[in-house]
């Protein structure tokens, strides 16, 4: 299960390139990790016959009441019997509960802690990698220079209102300013460039301000992995970057008890010296102030629907307000079991999928999909926030715990901005991988905690004594009948 989970956060960024295609969906990488994923946890508790710890707890019934959510609001497609709806919501239905039983694994399986330290470590390193391309790719759409763009091949990214399933149609979204091209690196758009580096942010410096031993040990290359995500940060100029740091920013002051504000002071002008540069270099190469550009949008945000508001190229803003008031019209006609997961696209309403995740989710399931979805991340960020708010009560967990469980609440606060506050996770990896942390780290507790727990295995003797115990018995009949015969 070690290897089978970090391979999993790996092919997170190979989910542009299909391996092969069912149904026009686009079989990748980290859809075999998955499966791993889930051979290894079957065949634990069937073959092996491991015993389960479990603590029955508000986290976990609000998972199971999703999963519900996803099956009960199937009942009026079935009823619908629309071909093309029920193979559509079928497909969506059985990739969100594949998706969303990662999340149900780290619930329940004994994974190690120094799995998900690991799984850390890999995104710091790749996180490098990333952004040290992201900033080539200034140059190179500059200058024209190969990898300047990156062609996909996954044919889930091709609209549905394409009739051909043509994976080239599909390009890397980046508008230009200038000769400035938003970076976005391996990822589809800048914002999830700026998302991914937010959460480098919060596996680099989190710990380090709550007075934990850092992923790594040196502060050379601390300083090195924020010079790199604050680069990244800077030439994906995206809001949601911005929103998202401003929310780990205020939640950090909030919440915690600041002890050494020479850190924050550190940290906060190594950052901006290293902004200063990267929009000098730039600057150099293609004429345009990222600064100024954030300038001027945050300004347009902040004046938009007055008089004197200036339309900023690029701005999303309107057109997400515009999406989500149309999911709310999608619900307001199936207000408790909603049109099904998958189905939006089908309701006439000129969208694909719904731009906020909690919309999307009341569009789709209904007032099911709601609360279970908007329940869950209460719940999440609840307990979350009492393990920042509590740290005596986190005493009888190790170290490493301790440290995830201390970054736990600022990966909520990111993926509450993701589906609350600028887009839509809901039937994505990039929800249920981290959240299958949080529940990992959230089983922990509660198992260290040693309060009602539940111990039990699927099976009263594991499958492989069993075959076993009736190999040995067919060989010692076979053995005694051919002894007869003789």
């Amino acid at each position: 299960m070690h290897i089978a989970i970090i391979l999993v956060f790996i092919s997170y960024f190979l989910t542009p390139f299909q391996i092969f295609s069912v149904l026009n969906y686009g079989v990748t990488a980290i859809d075999l990790s998955l499966a791993l994923c889930f051979f290894v946890f079957f065949k634990k508790l069937i073959w092996d016959g491991i015993k389960i710890k479990f603590v029955p707890n508000i986290a976990v019934f609000s998972l199971a009441f999703i999963l519900f959510a996803a099956i009960v609001t199937t009942i009026p497609v079935i009823i619908s019997g629309d071909p093309k709806l029920l193979l559509q919501n079928f497909k969506t239905t059985i990739h969100f509960i594949f998706l969303v039983f990662f999340a149900v694994v780290n619930s329940f399986y004994p994974v190690e802690t120094r799995t998900w330290t690991n799984v850390v470590r890999t995104w710091l390193i790749i996180g490098l990698f990333i952004n040290l391309f992201a900033a080539y790719q200034i140059v190179a759409r500059a200058y024209d220079l190969p990898l300047a763009w990156i062609d996909y091949t996954n044919v889930s990214f091709v609209p549905k209102s394409e009739t051909e399933a043509d994976p080239s149609m599909i390009r890397q979204l980046s508008l230009s300013y200038g000769d400035f091209f938003r970076a976005t690196s391996i990822f589809s758009e800048p914002s999830a460039l700026a998302l991914f580096n937010i959460y480098m942010f919060i596996f680099i410096f989190v710990p380090w301000l709550q007075g934990r031993q850092p992923f790594f040990k040196s502060k050379t290359i601390t300083y090195i992995f924020l010079a790199f995500s604050v680069v990244g940060l800077l030439i994906a100029y995206s809001m949601t970057g911005v929103v998202g740091l401003a929310l780990v920013v205020g939640g950090y002051f909030l919440l915690e008890k600041v002890k050494n504000y020479t850190k924050v002071w550190k940290i906060a002008i190594f950052a901006v010296i290293v902004i200063f540069i990267t929009d000098f270099a730039v600057k150099s190469y293609t004429q345009i102030s990222i600064i100024e550009l954030f300038e001027k949008r945050i300004t347009g945000i902040a004046e938009w629907g007055s008089e004197t508001s200036i339309a900023t190229p690029g701005e999303s803003f309107g057109v997400r307000l515009e999406s989500g008031g149309k999911s709310f019209e999608i619900w307001k006609e199936n207000p408790i079991f909603g049109v099904g997961l998958g189905l939006t696209y089908y309701q006439g309403k000129d969208i694909e999928f719904g731009d906020f995740g909690f919309l999307a989710a009341m569009a789709e399931m209904g007032l099911f999909g709601f609360f279970s979805f908007v329940g869950m991340f209460a719940i999440l960020l609840a307990i979350t926030a009492f393990f920042i708010k509590n740290p005596q009560k986190l005493s009888f967990l190790d170290d490493d715990e301790k440290r995830i469980a201390g970054m736990s609440f600022y990966i909520m606060l990111l993926l509450f901005e993701i589906n609350f506050i600028t887009g839509n996770n809901l039937v994505t990896i990039g929800l249920w991988m981290p959240i299958a942390m949080i529940f990992f780290i959230i089983n922990t507790y509660y198992i260290k905690k040693g309060e009602n727990v539940k111990i039990f295995s699927l099976v009263s003797i594991p499958l492989k004594e069993q075959l076993s115990s009736n190999l040995a018995k067919y060989l010692n009949f076979k053995t005694s009948k051919d002894r007869g015969v003789n």
